[in-house]
């Protein structure tokens, strides 16, 4: 038989939990809102494996991480990106890019591939403040036309401040990371319609 406070306690515990319910988790994205299949030309294709991206340790996995005060990173279990972050950054980083060359001349039939690798050296955000982005990338052409094959290095940093809640988190980091495929978009364009890229001005997104 239970002792009577054994009883009381496991009583207790079965009252206070009674209107208990489990948290959500929600799921967050990074690439924009789909296009119509009719209203995307096809002039150029940028496949998936064109774009791949490298993060820290501490970034590469599922949940949102949010900065503290000064030094402490929290990761949040109950915010989530819908895929790995990296996979996050490359869909959305390709489908821009996608827009970007299909409205440039500088593409026709001789363009060969092209491959981007984006090395995320920092991605931090802090609630109801900011968010930061800074990497490099490397863009690798190749196209049967002379002087227009190569490869470029070049750097992007932003600094964004944000909207309220994590929904402002995602915003910050959805222009921040269409900012980035959009200079990368901008330089590849420019190194193939003169023969050479120069990681101008364009590719510094300041605070």
């Amino acid at each position: 038989m239970m002792p009577l406070y054994g009883m009381r306690w496991t009583l207790l515990l079965l009252t206070s939990c009674g209107g208990c319910a489990s948290v959500s988790v929600r799921y967050y994205t990074l690439t924009p809102i789909a296009v119509p299949a009719a209203a995307i030309s096809l002039r150029a294709s940028v496949p998936a494996d064109a774009v791949s991206v490298r993060l820290p340790t501490q970034d590469s996995r599922s949940e949102m991480i949010v900065r503290h005060g000064n030094g402490e990173l929290v990761l949040l279990d109950n915010e989530r990106w819908a895929s790995p972050l990296a996979d996050q950054i490359r869909d959305a980083v390709r489908i821009e890019l996608q827009r970007e060359f299909n409205g440039s001349p500088a593409f026709g039939s001789e363009q060969g591939p092209i491959r981007v690798l984006i090395d995320v050296q920092r991605m931090d955000a802090e609630l109801d403040r900011y968010t930061v982005l800074e990497a490099t990338w490397t863009g690798e052409l190749a196209s049967s036309s002379p002087g227009k094959a190569g490869s470029q290095t070049c750097t992007f940093r932003s600094y964004e401040p944000i909207g309220p809640g994590y929904d402002g988190i995602v915003q910050g980091y959805q222009r921040q990371v269409q900012a980035l495929a959009a200079a990368i978009g901008a330089e590849i364009i420019s190194s193939l319609a003169t023969g050479h890229g120069g990681c101008g001005a364009k590719t510094l997104a300041h605070r």
